[in-house]
């Protein structure tokens, strides 16, 4: 599930009009469980190759699970999004020159 949504507005990773297609599908009363489990792998395909969200544009990374119940958000490891792990490093210039610990 960590994999299908943003981390920032919860929403899941797919356009609108792909969100109401899936969503249709999903809802179907007569939909098998086999089914089922073909849409959501096709749902966490789509959302895999997703690297911003299309409603609130932030950016998202991998999620890697580290022990039993704890993961990692790998927000800036993602493939030619190196100047957003810079402009966020710059924020904290001013930081740095009035903490001198």
């Amino acid at each position: 599930i960590c994999r299908k949504i943003c981390k920032e507005c919860s929403l899941v990773l797919l356009d609108d009009t792909e969100r109401k297609q899936y969503l249709k599908k999903f809802r179907r009363k007569d939909l098998h469980s086999i089914s089922r489990k073909k849409w959501s792998k096709k749902v966490e395909e789509l959302c895999k190759k997703r690297t911003e969200c299309p409603s609130c544009g932030a950016t998202n990374g991998t999620v890697r699970k580290l022990q039993q119940m704890r993961m990692c958000h790998e927000k800036y490891k993602v493939k030619n999004k190196e100047e957003t792990k810079e402009d966020f490093q710059i924020q904290f210039e001013n930081a740095g020159e009035y903490n001198t610990e």
